[in-house]
């Protein structure tokens, strides 16, 4: 096992100076090192606590925004408008279009399904 620099320094200050008068230098040295490993911890600690928060439960925001009173409204606008237009369930691979919250015709569904919206973009 590799030793760390604070071990091998106080290996060193405790074979050359038993009596216990260890000098300035030797004790600025080990606050520093003592410092940049508390650091060191820290840091690894730091980014632990953001990954355990980072982590969301999609399945849970989906089905919360899927079942709120403005998507169902919104879903079932969409599905009376494919209705009144025939187009609903006849196997045509066209959905009413919802471009900026609004019906403005039909388009493929791999298209109007697949569009990047705001809430999908990655934040910068």
């Amino acid at each position: 096992m590799k030793k760390s620099k604070l071990t091998e320094l106080l290996t060193t200050l405790y074979t050359k100076h038993k009596n216990n008068n260890v000098s300035e230098i030797y004790k600025s040295q080990i606050k520093q090192i003592v410092k940049e490993e508390i650091e060191r911890v820290s840091a690894v600690l730091d980014q632990e606590e953001v990954s355990e928060e980072s982590k969301r439960d999609y399945k849970d925001e989906y089905k919360k925004f899927q079942s709120s009173d403005k998507s169902k409204k919104y879903r079932a606008e969409l599905n009376k408008y494919n209705r009144d237009k025939n187009t609903y369930g006849n196997g045509d691979n066209k959905d009413a279009s919802h471009k900026g919250g609004k019906i403005v015709g039909f388009e493929a569904q791999s298209k109007n399904r697949g569009r990047k919206e705001k809430s999908r973009l990655k934040k910068k």
